[in-house]
């Protein structure tokens, strides 16, 4: 397994590497057409285009497979400074290679990365079922410093996503 970073030629199976491991992690926990208007929106080949050119994609590659991949940039997020915190949006490892330290190691090299060594701040959000993922966010020292309404495509309201912060 290697960790390399997302070039252009990776929109179409990165979406696709997104789309399954996000409808794996929280398609039970919404309706079926409030998954198709998520992944329909947020994690289409088009957007994934846009976001190689406005953030960091580094996947998890094996036999020429994409099976994970971390995504960071500028952080927007309100208690943020926008100059100079940074923001991991998602980490995902498709499920048949969960458990096997391929998330920490997309974790470490995110927080290794010349992007992310200075930012005194790194924010993420975590849904508040996701125990597994809060306590892995905890294992590299991030805490729990707010709440926010997850809101799908459709504009159905769902749980809450917890706002957790390295600060270093």
């Amino acid at each position: 397994m290697k960790i390399r970073p997302a070039t252009p030629h990776d929109t179409r199976a990165l979406s696709q590497l997104a789309r399954q491991t996000y409808a794996d992690a929280f398609g039970a926990s919404m309706s079926g057409a409030d998954l198709r208007a998520h992944l329909e929106k947020n994690l289409s080949v088009e957007n994934f285009a846009h976001m190689l050119s406005a953030d960091t994609i580094l996947v998890a590659e094996q036999d020429g497979r994409l099976i994970g991949y971390v995504q960071f940039g500028k952080c927007d997020l309100e208690q943020a400074n926008a100059e100079t915190d940074y923001e991991l949006r998602r980490l995902y490892v498709q499920r048949e290679f969960q458990n096997q330290n391929i998330g920490a190691q997309l974790m470490n090299v995110a927080l290794e990365h010349p992007r992310m060594q200075n930012a005194p701040r790194i924010f993420l959000d975590v849904w508040e079922h996701n125990h597994g993922a809060q306590r892995f966010y905890k294992r590299f020292g991030f805490q729990v410093v707010g709440a926010r309404k997850f809101e799908v495509a459709s504009g159905a309201e769902t749980s809450a996503d917890l706002i957790m912060c390295l600060t270093r």
